[in-house]
């Protein structure tokens, strides 16, 4: 059984996600919140395998805006999955969310049949993203892309190849120290870890 925690606060919103979604019978809502104060203590009361979060839980969205819950949720339930379901689908929202950690971005639009395949595809480690939230992305690697260098593109292309560092140094006759250098940047630029990320990041867009 899959337990939802649901966080929105609109009271008919949570009352019409939890009837449809307990349609399924391996889903069940252990825990509502209509404000960052009810989740907070509800947190500490319930877990869940999938929180559903709103982005404006009141209406000073700067006050109570829902994104400021995911540290929290992460501390105290690491292994939980979180999807944000809001009417904002707004560049800066979008890319704050994916950077604190979210399994997924929808609309409130997306129907109910589109909320239950994000579910399951969070719980299979996708990352289900509404079409908006998609192009924001995107267009946001497209920015982080043109920061790249011709030559960081060609460290890039040589590590997805799996060269070490000394063969890259030696393919473009530059010190491994310099190799180092440009790969400390690349990850920089890209928001990525390691080298794994980099070689998948490079094949998903044929770098």
């Amino acid at each position: 059984m899959t337990k939802l925690f649901l966080i929105d606060d609109h009271p008919i919103v949570r009352e019409g996600l939890r009837a449809f979604l307990e349609l399924s019978e391996d889903l069940e809502v252990v825990a509502e919140a209509g404000s960052m104060e009810e989740a907070r203590a509800a947190l500490k009361l319930h877990t869940a395998d999938i929180f559903l979060l709103d982005i404006q839980l009141g209406e000073d969205l700067k006050q109570q805006n829902g994104l400021r819950l995911i540290p929290e949720i992460k501390q105290a339930q690491p292994n939980a999955k979180i999807i944000i379901l809001s009417s904002f689908i707004d560049e800066d929202f979008v890319r704050d969310a994916m950077r604190l950690g979210v399994q997924g971005f929808l609309s409130k639009h997306a129907g109910p049949k589109a909320l239950r395949d994000a579910i399951y595809a969070a719980l299979r480690g996708e990352l289900p993203l509404d079409d908006k939230a998609v192009k924001v992305l995107a267009e946001q690697q497209i920015d982080l892309l043109a920061s790249v260098s011709k030559r960081e593109r060609e460290v890039i292309a040589l590590v997805a190849e799996g060269l070490s560092n000394k063969a890259i140094a030696k393919e473009l006759n530059i010190t491994e120290k310099t190799v180092k250098a440009h790969l400390t940047n690349i990850f920089s630029k890209l928001g990525l870890k390691d080298r794994l990320q980099l070689a998948l990041y490079a094949k998903d867009r044929h770098l």
